[in-house]
């Protein structure tokens, strides 16, 4: 896996805070694997709204 140019380990806390754009550009260009988590934890919900909407 490639370096992270963005965030360092110690500017990982921070993700919590940056909004879902800025998270999915980042993303785009790094493929962070935190990030990516970050994003799906992010959108949970909409799994869990179509899943009780369609079972």
């Amino acid at each position: 896996m490639k370096a992270n140019k963005y965030f360092e380990k110690d500017d990982l806390k921070d993700l919590d805070q940056t909004d879902t754009k800025t998270l999915f550009k980042k993303f785009k260009e790094t493929r962070d694997l935190k990030i990516r988590e970050l994003l799906i934890e992010r959108h949970l919900y909409i799994a869990e709204i179509l899943s009780k909407k369609y079972a």
